[in-house]
């Protein structure tokens, strides 16, 4: 039960248990009678204050933050920022121009890296980060954000000791213990900013309390909340829904994007049936440049792609623990009493054979495609790469806009050619999200193509090299 081979029950610490089993992800994962979050997600938050959106444990709590701010993640309020997004595409596609001219190899993750940390930048603050137009990790964000990432993991697992750990670390680091020094600092420049001279959308601000999707971005429309009621919704309360959202919403997205670029050069057949999809569309008028997110949607090995990346390569590569409830719970054939944590690892129930197919360790866009509704809707109901029931993470479809906007424009400007051969491989770092390292290629331009290049926005203040 602990590990055997084909047993769906591995024991991963004395009173924890990672399980692959759709039934007991609907039992854990369930949206009645909800079962709380492991004490581990408290070390994504500061021990001193209430608890962001990712780290709250208290379901009540969770479900009001979760409430006042869902409008910030629908597609009419994410699509207002398809503008500034297409800017950075075209600061993007003008940096791969001149990597492809100039012949050098670079490593294509720290580049999605960038674009990803501008993006989220742009929709939570109003402006990139300054990364793309630097060409390196201004002021250590990247590096900062991944330490965020790495100290929950770590200190998780003992997370009794997350106050104390949280307050030394503090002491003896100058960008504090989560490393967000500069990101702290801009996201109180823009609060700052919001309070001197605030967005249009404050001057009709909802008396329900909830979020005015009509800002300009999110600190704009969160600091319309606290106009309305500036003692319940509080300047902190902007920075514990910010935060997060910096932090996951730009990794992910560099993360998918680099292993769909992975995938793809891995695998010539998928790369030749998505470019084809695409140049049909261009063919046929209904693909622009810079493409929209309503065209993306329609290409649908684009949406395959991006889908199979997904499953293949989740973002979170550890378990999701939930506490067993008073009275304790039968999953997957064995009882677990009262206080024990059980979840269930995306890495794991994504290539679940009996689910995806036999060939489920294989990147294989088409299985969204030629199946059944009934058989897509059995692999949807098992696909956690965001999670499941009323903790599915509330930004997925932040990458879903970026990815499906700029994986066409890449793909049908330029070839992406390991720089050591087809045979590389790359590197994979788990710190709870799985990062790449090693993804070192060569770009060369595709031939007859009119590359869509633009000067770029302008980046947050002191966004300068480092």
């Amino acid at each position: 039960m602990d590990g055997a081979e084909g047993c769906p029950i591995v024991r991963i610490a004395p009173n924890e248990y990672s399980i692959d089993d759709p039934d007991a992800a609907k039992i854990l994962y369930r949206t009645g009678r909800q079962l709380e979050k492991s004490p581990r997600y408290l070390a994504w938050g500061v021990p001193t204050n209430e608890q962001n959106l990712f780290s709250a444990t208290n379901i009540t709590r969770h479900a009001e933050r979760r409430r006042q701010t869902a409008t910030l993640y629908q597609w009419s309020t994410l699509t207002a920022f398809e503008p500034q997004l297409d800017a950075l595409t075209q600061e993007l596609l003008g940096r791969m121009t001149k990597l492809a001219d100039s012949r050098r190899e670079t490593q294509l993750n720290h580049w999605f890296h960038y674009y990803a940390l501008d993006a989220i930048g742009t929709i939570a603050l109003g402006r990139p980060f300054g990364l793309l137009q630097a060409a390196s990790d201004v002021a250590g964000l990247m590096e900062s954000v991944q330490r965020y990432s790495r100290y929950g993991a770590i200190v998780g697992v003992f997370p009794e000791l997350h106050p104390t750990i949280f307050r030394l670390v503090s002491l003896l680091t100058p960008t504090g213990a989560y490393g967000l020094g500069y990101l702290v600092q801009v996201m109180n420049q823009a609060i700052a900013d919001e309070t001197v001279s605030p967005g249009p959308q404050e001057k009709d601000v909802e008396s329900s309390g909830k979020v005015n999707n009509s800002g300009s971005h999110f600190v704009s429309m969160l600091h319309s909340m606290h106009a309305a009621n500036p003692a319940d919704f509080t300047h902190d309360d902007i920075r514990y829904h910010v935060v997060p959202a910096i932090g996951g919403g730009s990794d992910t997205t560099a993360i998918t994007l680099s292993a769909a670029m992975y995938y793809l050069i891995k695998t010539p057949s998928a790369m030749y049936r998505l470019r084809e999809e695409l140049e049909q569309k261009e063919r046929e008028g209904s693909l622009s440049h810079p493409v929209t997110l309503r065209q993306s949607t329609e290409c649908n090995y684009l949406q395959a792609v991006i889908k199979e990346t997904m499953r293949m390569y989740p973002g979170n590569g550890l378990p999701m623990p939930r506490v067993i409830p008073e009275g304790g719970l039968e999953l997957a054939g064995r009882f677990f009493p009262a206080g024990t944590l059980v979840g269930i690892n995306a890495w794991v129930a994504n290539f679940n054979p009996t689910v995806f197919g036999p060939d489920a360790d294989t990147f294989r866009p088409e299985r969204w495609l030629d199946t059944t509704a009934e058989q897509i809707t059995t692999m949807d109901n098992y696909f956690m790469t965001f999670g499941k029931g009323p903790r599915t993470c509330l930004g997925k479809s932040i990458p879903f806009l970026e990815i499906g906007k700029l994986l066409p424009e890449l793909l049908l400007n330029f070839e992406f050619d390991l720089a050591r051969g087809p045979s590389q491989q790359w590197r994979l770092l788990d710190d709870w999200f799985v990062r790449q390292e090693g993804f070192d290629v060569r770009v060369r331009r595709r031939e007859g193509r009119r590359i869509m290049e633009g000067a770029g926005i302008k980046p947050l203040p002191d966004g300068g090299n480092e």
